[in-house]
Parts: structure tokens; sequence; C-alpha cells
């Protein structure tokens, strides 16, 4: 459980600098954000890739769009 909540303190880190590298902060609409910012959501791509489901990552099936702004919510969420 510790490795949990420390894995998810180094994301929500790493995001937040992300972020910020892009003069982002927290909103309430990400969607809009990452269409906006085109280099914002290769950043936070790279980042993710990993993690991310295969077919979200290939985006045949699904949005990888989708995918970082439910992430993106799920972390940052409860901040504001």
């Amino acid at each position: 459980m510790m490795w949990l909540l420390l894995a998810s303190t180094k994301e929500k880190a790493d995001v937040l600098e992300i972020l910020s590298k892009h003069e982002v902060e927290y909103a309430d609409n990400f969607s809009a954000i990452l269409t906006i910012k085109p280099l914002l959501y290769i950043d936070l791509f790279l980042y993710y890739q990993d993690t991310m489901p295969y077919e979200y990552q290939k985006a045949r099936e699904k949005d990888p769009y989708v995918w970082i702004e439910v992430r993106l919510e799920s972390l940052l969420g409860e901040t504001e």
C-alpha cells in the first residue's frame, strides 16, 4: 500500500512538472487544454506510454486523449 502512495506521489509531481513546463495549471477541462496545446499532449503521452494500455497507445480502438484526460482528472482532481 505504501508503494502505491509513493508511486502516486511521484506521478503527481512528474505530471505537475510537465504541466508547469507548458504553463498550465489544473483545469476542469483537460480535454480542451490537450487539444489546444499539442506539445503538452505529446509530453504526457511519452510520460504515460509505458503504463497506457495498448489499445489506447495505438489509437486503433481507443482514444489516447481520453485516457490521458481521465488519468489527469483522477490524479489531480482531489487537489482543487
